[in-house]
């Protein structure tokens, strides 16, 4: 009799673990989702305090206030994660230079951390109080910190210390606890790829700092995204121009309004001076979609030449138009590769009317992609980028408080015909991303 009912219980004690562990197993985002219905706890918490305030006269400040959903704060994160980083990449020691030297500045795509950083410094509704804050900004100097390790043959222990560091760095500050992350925001000057190293067993080039269940909550900045992530926004890559006031834009656009275009075509590699004396510039795919010399074609009032969606049309959502005729030229590179259509043939045939009139439009984008030392009257990259972040933040906060999943408005890998539709049907582009979902 005892012997039956001590098997009875081992059998409950058994199932029950079971269950357990299929339970904590079967559900990759198990962390997530705790942290999700503590955050809608805390969130409907937050809004009812809201609600009641909102039923109470504003006053004359309140209704006045220039900064009202705009506030930032910026944790004071240590050395390691960012100044330290600068002494331990030689070629970025001088960088800070870039935003209090010369409007002109050689710059490369890893400095746009640093710049970042500055301008935030700098940014009118930084708050010193975390609780008034819309957004707060972690200026960890992601992409430095992976470059150390990319090349080399470094474990992926080694590749992953200073992500774990971060994010761990994170959790521990009441900040962290208020939305789980959902309200922070990071910079990186890398693609997304070079941050996103699978979690399974597969490649192993670069770190899994956007893979980590912490990221993931995070709004996540770079210079290329992921068309799979709807965490992930891309800016422009950092151009040589970086003016102090408006009017170097306006004189800096005009001299290249009146620059005489002696060629059709440049390629990818021309220099600045080259493709200001082009009317178009060919971009194509290199190692990753992307490319700098778009946004140094921008700068000089070229047209760029693209032959894959996930070059600009899929990425800058932010700073460049969904109407993407308006600006570019868009060549299917199936087309070349099949001998169907010759590159030449069909830019020869663009009307110069309609050239001008790109051209001109190209002209009016370069405010947008460029990254001023100080703000402008003008709204440059920096600017779009932070108003992008807020209302991104804003969008997240609300549905947290409606009780809703932020990520299940729809399938992450269709992340990128959301962005750019609005839907997820069936689209012209879609075997341009099959290969890499």
């Amino acid at each position: 009799m005892v012997f039956r009912y001590c098997q009875k219980y081992f059998c409950i004690v058994v199932a029950a673990a079971l269950g357990f562990l299929l339970l904590r197993f079967s559900l990759p985002d198990f962390a997530y989702i705790s942290s999700y219905a503590t955050a809608i706890r805390q969130s409907k918490d937050l809004n009812a305090r809201i609600s009641a305030a909102a039923e109470k006269p504003e006053s004359s400040w309140q209704q006045q206030d220039p900064c009202s959903g705009r506030y930032i704060y910026m944790h004071d994160l240590p050395s390691r994660f960012n100044q330290d980083l600068l002494k331990l990449n030689a070629s970025t020691e001088d960088s800070e230079s870039v935003m209090s030297g010369e409007s002109w500045y050689a710059t490369t795509q890893s400095i746009l951390e640093m710049i970042f950083h500055s301008r935030m410094k700098q940014y009118e509704c930084l708050t010193d109080n975390s609780s008034l804050a819309s957004a707060i900004y972690a200026p960890f100097y992601a992409g430095l910190e992976v470059t150390r390790h990319l090349w080399g043959g470094f474990s992926s222990s080694i590749k992953d210390a200073g992500a774990l560091d971060f994010t761990n760095w994170l959790r521990g500050k009441p900040e962290w606890a208020r939305m789980f992350g959902w309200d922070h925001f990071f910079v990186s000057g890398r693609v997304t790829w070079d941050l996103r190293r699978p979690t399974y067993i597969g490649p192993n080039w670069g770190s899994k700092l956007m893979n980590l269940p912490q990221t993931k909550n995070m709004t996540m900045i770079t210079v290329e995204a992921s068309p799979y992530a709807n965490n992930d926004f891309a800016v422009p890559y950092p151009t040589d121009f970086h003016p102090s006031n408006d009017s170097e834009v306006l004189q800096w656009q005009e001299k290249v309004r009146k620059t005489k275009r002696a060629h059709l075509l440049q390629g990818q590699h021309a220099l600045i001076k080259a493709q200001s004396e082009a009317n178009l510039s060919v971009n194509p795919t290199g190692d990753s979609d992307t490319r700098r010399s778009t946004f140094d074609a921008i700068l000089t009032g070229c047209i760029p030449v693209f032959f894959h969606p996930g070059s600009a049309y899929i990425q800058y959502f932010w700073h460049l138009p969904k109407n993407y005729t308006s600006y570019s030229v868009f060549i299917p590179m199936e087309g070349i590769q099949n001998g169907t259509i010759h590159v030449e043939e069909v830019l020869h045939q663009i009307p110069q009317e309609v050239v001008t009139t790109m051209r001109e439009k190209v002209i009016g984008l370069i405010p947008s992609i460029i990254y001023a030392r100080h703000k402008l009257k003008t709204e440059d990259a920096f600017d779009i980028t932070v108003k992008g972040v807020l209302k991104r933040i804003e969008d997240v906060r609300r549905q947290i408080q409606e009780g809703k999943d932020p990520r299940s408005r729809f399938p992450e890998k269709s992340t990128w015909k959301y962005y750019l539709t609005g839907k997820v049907e069936k689209h012209e582009w879609d075997s341009f991303f099959r290969s890499k979902q």
